[in-house]
């Protein structure tokens, strides 16, 4: 197989919108070898799916919060679900994504630990902050374990 075509045919299909025969025409191959072509492209990592299913916030809830604490901000999840695990994974990008939004020169960012905390950590790219100060603000053990080793996510 062309070493370009599985990028090029798997643009078509999941960019472009077109159908199996579409492709097959355009590319001058038959309908059958499309799925071929697509499946390569998956086995070579040259398509990455992501799929952005934002959770549910509870806004009155979270304005309690920034009045009874006082915060600038309080995001609070609507209806938690029960499997823990799922719930861990969705919540890493949003939460990512907030801290990120905070992020300028000269901010002091509080950490505490766990693992809501780790697996945001885990979803930040490293961005150079001038000036920024990581202080953990819950008391320190450490434990080896890195998803509640504050010191460890504090780094």
């Amino acid at each position: 197989m062309d070493n370009n075509r599985p990028a090029e045919l798997a643009s078509w299909y999941y960019k472009d919108g077109l159908d199996e025969a579409a492709i097959a025409r355009h590319a001058g191959c038959s309908r059958s070898m499309v799925p071929r072509y697509l499946k390569e492209a998956c086995a070579r990592s040259l398509i990455e799916f992501r799929i952005h299913h934002p959770l549910k916030t509870d806004l009155q809830l979270a304005k309690v919060f920034q009045s009874a604490l006082p915060l600038r901000e309080a995001h609070i999840l609507a209806h938690p679900v029960s499997d823990s695990r799922w719930l861990l994974r969705r919540v890493e990008e949003p939460g990512a994504g907030v801290l990120r939004e905070q992020l300028c020169p000269d901010v002091r960012l509080g950490m505490g630990w766990g693992t809501a905390v780790y697996e945001i950590v885990q979803a930040m790219p490293k961005l150079p902050v001038n000036g920024a100060q990581v202080i953990q603000i819950i008391g320190a053990r450490e434990s080896g374990d890195p998803m509640i080793d504050g010191l460890k996510l504090a780094r």
